[in-house]
This record gives structure tokens, sequence and C-alpha cells, in this order.
């Protein structure tokens, strides 16, 4: 029984130090990566029209302003988690790789209401492969 236990454990802890190892080697993009990239580019405060000019210039794909619980992208339409935010949606997708999952990048960015930016949320969106 300790055995099996043991060998669970090395399995898992196997798989939480490959996908990243798995990602980095694959070209994947994380979730950092992408924070990073808007922290570098986008101050707080940016204007909305900026943040579209961003997303067009790495090529990632988005909405308009809108309503948080409107973003196209969301895997539970209704419930992201900025609600009835003014937000500009986007999506990187593929852009994680893992072992058994592939994920896409949703990325919210939430605007005051003089739409200038408040803030950010990237959220992996996992699509797995089931064995």
């Amino acid at each position: 029984m300790i055995g099996v236990l043991a060998f669970v454990v090395l399995a898992v802890v196997a798989l939480a130090v490959s996908d990243p190892l798995y990602n980095s080697l694959t070209g994947g993009t994380s979730v950092g990566d992408v924070n990073d990239l808007i922290d570098a580019n986008l101050a707080k405060g940016a204007m909305a029209g900026d943040v579209a000019a961003f997303l067009d210039s790495n090529r990632i794909e988005h909405d308009a302003v809108g309503r948080a619980d409107d973003c196209p992208y969301a895997i539970f339409p209704g419930l992201s988690p900025m609600g009835d935010t003014q937000t500009i949606c986007g999506i990187m997708r593929g852009a994680e790789h893992g072992l058994f999952c592939d994920s896409d990048l949703i990325i919210y960015f939430a605007f005051d209401q003089n739409l200038r930016l408040a803030d950010h949320t990237v959220i992996p969106l996992s699509q797995c492969v089931s064995l």
C-alpha cells in the first residue's frame, strides 16, 4: 500500500514539475508571461483605446469595451470574475502547453468610469486530453 501511495505522490510531483518545463520548451506563453507583457506596456490609467491598440499590436483577439459578463470568450458567460464592470476581454488561443492539457488565456482589462485601465486579470481555460 505504501508503495502505491509513494508512486502516486511521485507521479503528481513529476506532472507538476514537468508541465511548466514542457510549456517553456514548446514555446508556450504562461499567465506570468502575459502579466509581465501587460505590466511592461500598459500603465494603470491607460485609455481603453490604448489597451485595444496593445492587443491589436500583439495579435490578441478581443472584443470592444463592454460588460465583463458579456465576454464572448468566457467559459461560463454571465459569470466573469469582474461582473458588471466595463472591460475589454481578450483571448490568446493555445497559449499554454502541458503534457496533457493546452490552455487558452482569457484576459480581462477592467476600466473605471472614465474608461481608464484600473486592473487586469489573466485566466487559463484548459482543454485536457482524457486518457
